[in-house]
C-alpha cells in the first residue's frame, strides 16, 4: 500500500483492497464485507466488537430512515487512537456532518450465489468479489484522534478535532482485515484468521536491507501495536507472550523492542520469574534485546489502559548478499483458562489419585510477518527518502504527550540513519504527506540523476567484470574493477546502459563511470575511453 499518494515519479497512487468469499451449499442473504486497516502492525487482530471490530446499523435513508444492515465504524480500545479504520466501496459520508452509522456501502452487501447468475449444481462452490477503496493516502481530514473522548464517538465530529487518515496509520505497512458479516452465522468472539473462515488479514511489513553498505543501511525497523496482558490472569500464571519466530533470519542477527510506556526491568523479571533459560537483556530503561535464533519469546506485563506502541528494530549483520530474502514471524500467545478434571482417566505420574488434575494449553491470538528483502543502496534511497519526509509529518500530527510520540521519534532517527547509509542527506528532508519533494515540483519524487558539475562527482575508471541481472532475467546493473585494482558495484535498468556495459565487458574496454557524491552506485555518465579490439567490428 502506498501510503505518500506519489510513486517515485511523482504519479499519482490509488490503492484498493478485494477478498474473494467462497460459499458450499444452500443460497445466503445479505452477506456484508468489511474492511478494516489496524493502524500499525498488531497480533491482536482476534475479533472484538466492542474495541477494534465495532459496528452499528446502518440507516437506510432512502427507506424512511428505516434501519437496515450492519456498517463497520472506528474501532478504538481507548481515547487515545483510533486502532481500526473502516474502509469502503461507496464514497465516504462527511463525519462532520453526520454519524458514521449513516455510512452505506451497498456493493458490499450480496446474494450468493448471484440471483442474476445461472443456478449453480446443487451442492456445488460459489464465490463473489467484494473490494474498497483504500483511501489512506488522502489529505482531506476524517476523524479525530482521539476519537473516545469526543461527545460523539462515531460522530458527527467538530471540523476542528478531526485528522486525515494517513495522520492516524502509525506504519509504513498497516494490517489489513476483512470481515464476512453473515447473520446465520456470526463469528464468536475471540476468533481470527486462524480460527474462522470468516476473518481474512494481510499482515505482512516490508523493510529491506542494504548490500553492502554501512550497518546504518542494515538496520530494519518495524512499528506495532500491543495490548497488554489481561489483569484477568493471575499474576501467579504466564502471561501473555510475544513469540518471534526467527525463519532464515542470519545467525547473530540482533533484535531490540522499544516499549516507551514499560520499563525493561519489569519486562526482564518476568523472563527470569517464569523462564528457566532467559536470553533477553537490557538495552536502556525502555528497550529490551535478543539475538536471533530458532524461537525467542517476550513476556507482556498485564495492566490496563492504552495499548503499547512499539519498535522492533533489527540490525542485520554485513554479510547479507543482494537478492537475499529474510522472514521471520511475530505472535502473540495466551493460555486458555486451566480446566479442572473431576477424574483424571491417566493422572499425570505421581499425582495423588485424590488431587484434581487439571490441564492448560496456549494459543496463537495473532501475528504479523517483517519481510526483509536484500536490495542496494540506490534502489532504496527514493521510497526511503519518502519515507522519512511522511513520518516526520506524522509526527507533527500527533500531541506530544500521545503514546506513539516517541516511538515515531526514535524510528524517524532510525530511518534518518538507513538514508544516510543508502547515500542520501535525512537533513534535506522536510516533513510532507506527499513524500519528499524538492524544488517545489508539486510533489514529485527529487531525482538523483542527471548532470552534475565535476565538483559534485565522483569517477572511477577500469574495466567491466561482472553484469548483473535480477531473478527474472532483468539488467540490474554490473561491477567496474579499478586501474587501482579495487572493484565498485552499480545499478542501473536502462536498455541503453546494458548495451553499453555488454559491449565493454565482452570488448575489455576501458570506461569511467561518473556519479554524484551523496549516490556512489548510480551512475550520471558513462566515458568510453579505449577499446583493445576498436568500434569497427
Amino acid at each position: 500500500m502506498n501510503l505518500t499518494g506519489n510513486d517515485t515519479d511523482g504519479n499519482a497512487v490509488y490503492n484498493f483492497a478485494l477478498t474473494r468469499v467462497h460459499l458450499q451449499g444452500d443460497t445466503a442473504n445479505n452477506v456484508r464485507a468489511f474492511f478494516r486497516l489496524f493502524i500499525s502492525s498488531s497480533p491482536d487482530t482476534d475479533f472484538n466488537t466492542g474495541t477494534t471490530f465495532r459496528s452499528a446499523v446502518e440507516i437506510d435513508t432512502s427507506n424512511n430512515n428505516i434501519p437496515g444492515t450492519l456498517i463497520p465504524l472506528l474501532g478504538f480500545i481507548t481515547n487515545d487512537m483510533p486502532s481500526t479504520i473502516p474502509f469502503f466501496a461507496e464514497p465516504r459520508i462527511d463525519a462532520t456532518v453526520e454519524p458514521m452509522s449513516r455510512q452505506t456501502d451497498p456493493s458490499n452487501v450480496q446474494t450468493m450465489p448471484s440471483p442474476t447468475a445461472p443456478p449453480p449444481p446443487p451442492g456445488s462452490e460459489v464465490y463473489a468479489y467484494f473490494g474498497c477503496w483504500l483511501d489512506l493516502n488522502q489529505a482531506t481530514p476524517r476523524f479525530p484522534v482521539n476519537p473516545a473522548a469526543q461527545p460523539n464517538p462515531d460522530g458527527p465530529y467538530s471540523a476542528g478535532s478531526i485528522q486525515s487518515i494517513p495522520g492516524l496509520i502509525m506504519s509504513d505497512h498497516a494490517c489489513l482485515v476483512t470481515e464476512i458479516s453473515y447473520d446465520p452465522d456470526s463469528i464468536p468472539s475471540g476468533a481470527n484468521a486462524g480460527t474462522s473462515d470468516k476473518i481474512g488479514q494481510r499482515n505482512i511489513n516490508w523493510s529491506s536491507s542494504d548490500n553492502p553498505g554501512p550497518q546504518s543501511g542494515h538496520v530494519v525497523p518495524t512499528l506495532f501495536d500491543l495490548r497488554r496482558t489481561s489483569l484477568d490472569v493471575a499474576s501467579d500464571q504466564l502471561p501473555d507472550e510475544l513469540m518471534i519466530q526467527w525463519g532464515n533470519t542470519p545467525p547473530g542477527s540482533v533484535a531490540s523492542i522499544y516499549w516507551p510506556q514499560l520499563n525493561a526491568d519489569d519486562v526482564l523479571q518476568l523472563a527470569s520469574r517464569f523462564y528457566s533459560s532467559n536470553a533477553l537483556t537490557k538495552k536502556d530503561a525502555h528497550t529490551i534485546q535478543c539475538v536471533s535464533g530458532a524461537v525467542t519469546y517476550i513476556p507482556i506485563p498485564a495492566g490496563t489502559g492504552a495499548n503499547l506502541a512499539g519498535l522492533v528494530t533489527l540490525d542485520l549483520p554485513l554479510t547479507v548478499r543482494m537478492r537475499q530474502e529474510f522472514n521471520l514471524v511475530v505472535k502473540r500467545l495466551r493460555s486458555f483458562a486451566p480446566i479442572i478434571l473431576e477424574e483424571a482417566p491417566q493422572a499425570r505420574r505421581g499425582a495423588r489419585k485424590d488431587q484434581p488434575q487439571t490441564i492448560g494449553w496456549r494459543y496463537v491470538v495473532g501475528a504479523f510477518q517483517i519481510r526483509i528483502p536484500v536490495s542496494t543502496g540506490p534502489k532504496l534511497l527514493p521510497p526511503e527518502e519518502s519515507l522519512l519526509a511522511l513520518f516526520k509529518w506524522k509526527l507533527e500530527q500527533i500531541p506530544a504527550t500521545n503514546r506513539w510520540h516517541p516511538v515515531l521519534q526514535r524510528y524517524i532517527d532510525e530511518v534518518s540513519g538507513r538514508v544516510s547509509g543508502f547515500g542520501g542527506d535525512p537533513g534535506k528532508i522536510g516533513p510532507s504527506q506527499g513524500g519528499f519533494t524538492s524544488g517545489g515540483d508539486g510533489g514529485k519524487h527529487h531525482h538523483h540523476h542527471h548532470h552534475c558539475h565535476r565538483e559534485e562527482c565522483r569517477e572511477w575508471t577500469g574495466k567491466v567484470v561482472s553484469v548483473i541481472y535480477d531473478r527474472f532475467g532483468d539488467f540490474e546493473g554490473f561491477v567496474l574493477e579499478t586501474e587501482e585494482g579495487h572493484e565498485h558495484c552499480f545499478h542501473g535498468r536502462e536498455p541503453e546502459i546494458e548495451r553499453l556495459v555488454r559491449y565493454a565487458w565482452d570488448d575489455r574496454a576501458v570506461i569511467s563511470v561518473f556519479v554524484e557524491r551523496h549516490c556512489l552506485e548510480r551512475p550520471i555518465s558513462i566515458v568510453l575511453r579505449r577499446s583493445p579490439k576498436g568500434l569497427g567490428h
